[in-house]
């Protein structure tokens, strides 16, 4: 039998011609046309760039990485991320550089970041979870200074290891040029909920001056520290990040002791 002939089905009265049976070759194009349909779909729905360009010129889905690798890949990016926002800042700073710096292929960064902003705030939050993972634990009943200086212990241990890149964040933070700051900094930071939970305490206890709000004192709080900071990476004499623990703690609490 010759492949495309019908031949004829009785079927009542009538004579309908039967369908021709597809050639291998025709069905496994059809098959191939249905799945190509669906991955266009997949690439249309896919979040990130890197998947819709992989599937645009692969014709395929893109290779799934386990969790693990990509936990240790999404580190490397963070990591070799704050070396190149430390050194070339952040318009200056290149994704492509920072893929090969962490060992992995040039725009991989997209798999985990939606753009280099993203990436930046994402530094940014690290900082500061590794900020609470340093922090030692205090005693509940702890006097609010030593609940103070056991934060700011922890913010100067992790500020040794990551010192060029908070001068970067603070620069490009307060800069007129980068826009908008909400961009670069993330929506949440534990470390600033554990610190006015601290001040709440305070004012419970009545430890801390019943005239100033928790926002005030956190806000005093952070400026202490922050304003040592910047004083440090200014030219001239330095403090030491182990004096600046306990010139910000003290410095604090002399104006908002009760």
């Amino acid at each position: 039998m010759h492949i495309g002939i019908p031949l004829p089905v009785v079927g009542g009265d009538s004579v309908v011609p039967a369908q021709p049976r597809p050639h291998r070759v025709t069905r496994i194009f059809l098959v191939n046309a249905r799945v190509m349909k669906l991955v266009r779909r997949r690439c249309h729905a896919s979040s990130s760039i890197v998947d819709r360009i992989w599937v645009s010129t692969h014709n395929s889905f893109m290779p799934r990485v386990s969790e693990a690798t990509r936990t240790e890949n999404r580190a490397r990016l963070l990591a070799a991320a704050a070396d190149a926002f430390a050194e070339h800042g952040l318009h200056g700073a290149r994704i492509d550089d920072i893929s090969l710096a962490a060992g992995l292929a040039k725009g991989t960064v997209y798999n985990y970041f939606d753009s280099k902003e993203h990436l930046f705030r994402e530094v940014i939050a690290a900082w500061q979870e590794r900020i609470a993972a340093c922090r030692e634990a205090i005693d509940e009943s702890a006097p609010i200074r030593d609940r103070l200086m056991a934060i700011v212990a922890a913010d100067m241990v992790v500020m040794a290891e990551i010192e060029p890149f908070a001068r970067t964040a603070f620069r490009e933070v307060l800069s007129p040029a980068t826009g908008s700051a909400v961009e670069l900094v993330p929506a949440s930071d534990p470390l600033d909920e554990e610190i006015r939970a601290i001040m709440e305490l305070g004012l419970k206890r009545g430890e801390l001056r019943a005239d100033r709000t928790v926002d005030e004192l956190a806000q005093l709080f952070a400026a202490a520290i922050n304003g040592l900071l910047i004083e440090r990476w200014l030219p001239g004499p330095t403090l030491k990040l182990d004096d600046i623990r306990n010139i910000a703690v003290d410095h604090f609490l002399d104006g908002a002791v009760a």
